[in-house]
């Protein structure tokens, strides 16, 4: 595909937004995903996704900052504590990790404290439930993505455990989302038994002291839905939808760290220097590693993986709801999945300068020390977490 043809794409990708749904999460959410009625840039799903992540999260980092540096040294510790004596014998004072798994169970423990407050992220029981769910979504994963259509249906229940996993992480959030409605009438739909809030109450020996701010209170408190059910689909989506792709980008920086000593001065060098900083909700702090990370992702790009039918890496995979005609005459039936080349776009010599090869400051103005562009910044180029909506 040429390059213009692929910037062409993705703008045509996006307009398309308002009539897909996420392919892939039917079978992974099951009956507890958003309707794909109420999902769409117009829907109040995306409407409170945008104000708890770009608003809420965003300006309250500051004065979590500390509290995430503090979980993750316990994260790492826990993950290589306790040297066992064959491991010291054969290795020193190394010790073998199986990076993915190490990498999904600390950025798994930072997650929760944003997403359910410390008080639920510190209970063992709940974050064993939260890697259990997003554990059988891995192993899920293979199966579903080599699966037709219209087995989807019956193969995905079998491939996530019937979803016990799942239903358990969902009470959980929506116990949580109870509390923030201050108890109102969660609806019709009952997930469990009538005494389901009172046995997750016992279970998780909650205690009635306030706790700071959190995803799952801030989506409750920003929703016009007075559902808890429905409040809570939301906050699952938003869970599921940040388990993978961080640990992977940060396991792709590890071995880029190991393979290009060249820039280990530059970074610890960094490093030191903001050692004690607070990061502000401008997200302008250590410009170096932002770009080292996102030139990693550029080349590492995400953790969907190739399927059996299809010849590129992918991003942002939808399922077309209707039928839609674009302006070059490409007609896409209902029913069919799109999603964009990106693997072939971030390697594009006509987008990317020296696109092959690994430049870890491609995106820092070395002249004033400071970011061009941060890779949390989506661009039709850079559509690594999705891509802007602009129409055109």
């Amino acid at each position: 595909m040429a390059s213009k043809s692929r910037s062409a794409f993705v703008r045509q990708y996006w307009n398309l937004a308002e009539g897909q749904q996420l392919a892939f999460t039917e079978p992974i959410l099951g009956h507890l995903q958003v309707p794909p009625e109420h999902k769409g840039p117009k829907s109040e799903a995306f409407r409170v996704m945008i104000g708890v992540l770009k608003n809420k999260l965003r300006s309250n980092v500051p004065s979590m900052s500390s509290a995430f540096q503090i979980r993750i040294e316990e994260a790492v510790a826990l993950e290589v504590a306790n040297l066992n004596d064959k491991c010291e014998k054969n290795h020193g004072d190394w010790q073998k990790v199986r990076l993915m798994p190490a990498l999904l169970r600390i950025f798994t423990r930072v997650n929760l404290l944003a997403f359910i407050g410390e008080d639920q992220a510190d209970r063992i029981e709940v974050y064993h439930d939260v890697m259990r769910f997003f554990w059988s979504c891995a192993k899920a994963f293979p199966i579903l993505n080599l699966m037709p259509g219209f087995l989807l249906p019956l193969i995905g229940p079998v491939a996530m455990g019937w979803g016990i996993t799942r239903l358990r992480v969902y009470n959980i959030l929506l116990w949580i989302t109870c509390q923030a409605l201050e108890g109102e009438d969660s609806g019709d739909e009952k997930p469990v038994s009538d005494t389901f809030c009172l046995e997750v109450a016992i279970e998780l020996r909650i205690t009635h002291q306030q706790a700071p701010g959190h995803i799952a209170q801030w989506t409750a408190e920003m929703t016009r839905l007075q559902d808890a059910a429905a409040v809570a689909k939301i906050t699952l989506g938003l869970l599921f939808a940040s388990a993978f792709q961080v640990p992977m980008v940060a396991q792709f920086c590890v071995y880029s760290f190991c393979k290009h000593p060249e820039y280990h001065e530059r970074l610890r060098a960094e490093a030191m220097e903001c050692k004690d900083t607070s990061f502000g909700a401008l997200n302008q702090e250590m410009p170096y590693l932002d770009s080292f990370v996102k030139e990693t992702a550029r080349l590492s790009p995400g953790p969907i993986r190739k399927l059996a039918v299809l010849p590129h890496e992918l991003s942002a995979p939808r399922t077309v709801m209707v039928p839609y005609t674009s302006p070059d005459g490409c007609l896409i039936p209902a029913g069919n999945w799109i999603a964009i080349p990106q693997l072939s776009l971030m390697r594009d010599e006509s987008v990317w300068p020296r696109a092959l090869t690994f430049e870890g400051f491609r995106f820092v103005d070395e002249k004033h020390g400071t970011s061009e562009s941060r890779l949390t910044h989506p661009s039709y180029e850079f559509p690594f977490w999705g891509s802007i909506r602009h129409a055109w």
